[in-house]
């Protein structure tokens, strides 16, 4: 297949401040289909490119102890091409075209410095992800949603690093992420879905010279430090016994326990 594109995109940004702007941008982007899409397509077919209408607006502003930027973003799509929570014959995800669809949302991402020894940074994201006037089939069966999620795509998502410097050759840092329910495949079921999770990661880094080093790195990452048991992706496969009966099983890719890292960094 041959695909001719034209992506352009347009923006502006006007200076409130010496420290403050607001931005807006338009884009429009068009994809092809990956290789495994046309190998997975149904016979006799073939998949369309994508195409995407990116309009954003925010606001930052930076100063020497805190830096706030706010986004927020429509994302129209035609031909998306998203997951169907199914997988092939050699365990990739298979994706198919939907015609009408979108992801709106406001991210939010700061950072307070109001010490020389601590220091705070995080990001919040909302979205609505979201098909129109989507059919499942499965097997003889159609299910007609006028709207549904899209799969793999959780409302929420937000982060947060507290930094903490006691002296200075010593960093300590409490890395946290969360993320909302996802959908294993585009229906909105909670029964076929992964809940949301809240992770802990712990980081230790010491840097100081030595002898003829210009600098000696070592440090420990702690990962999952409270031993969470969480699952971040996985895939669903089922089939309806009767017209109202249906048949699901679901299957998660669990996430590691608590697990460590050392790292030793040396500049000559």
């Amino acid at each position: 297949a041959t695909f001719d594109f034209f992506n352009p995109k347009v923006g502006i940004t006007y200076q409130l401040s010496a420290a403050s702007n607001v931005y807006a941008s338009y884009a429009l982007a068009n994809k092809e289909p990956i290789r495994s899409d046309f190998t997975d397509w149904p016979i006799g077919q073939s998949p369309k490119a994508e195409q995407l209408h990116d309009i954003e607006a925010g606001y930052r502003i930076r100063t020497p102890r805190f830096n706030i930027g706010i986004n927020g973003y429509a994302m129209l799509y035609k031909d998306q091409l998203i997951p169907t929570g199914q997988l092939n014959d050699v365990g990739s995800t298979l994706r198919r075209n939907v015609d009408d669809s979108y992801r709106m949302g406001l991210e939010f991402d700061g950072r307070w410095v109001p010490t020389n020894w601590f220091a705070w940074g995080a990001t919040l994201a909302y979205s609505q992800n979201k098909i129109r006037n989507f059919t499942e089939v499965v097997g003889d069966v159609e299910n007609f949603y006028e709207s549904t999620d899209i799969s793999f795509s959780p409302d929420w998502v937000a982060s947060s690093e507290l930094a903490f410097t006691p002296w200075k050759p010593l960093e300590l840092a409490l890395l946290s992420k969360y993320v909302s329910r996802q959908y294993l495949d585009n229906t909105s079921s909670s029964e076929r879905s992964i809940d949301g999770f809240f992770v802990n990661n712990v980081r230790i880094a010491y840097h100081t010279s030595i002898w003829k080093l210009k600098n000696l790195g070592l440090s420990l990452l702690v990962n999952n430090v409270f031993n969470e048991n969480y699952s971040a992706s996985g895939f669903t496969w089922g089939y309806y016994l009767s017209e109202t009966d249906r048949l699901s099983y679901n299957y998660y890719y669990p996430q590691a326990t608590a697990n460590f890292l050392f790292g030793l960094n040396l500049k000559f």
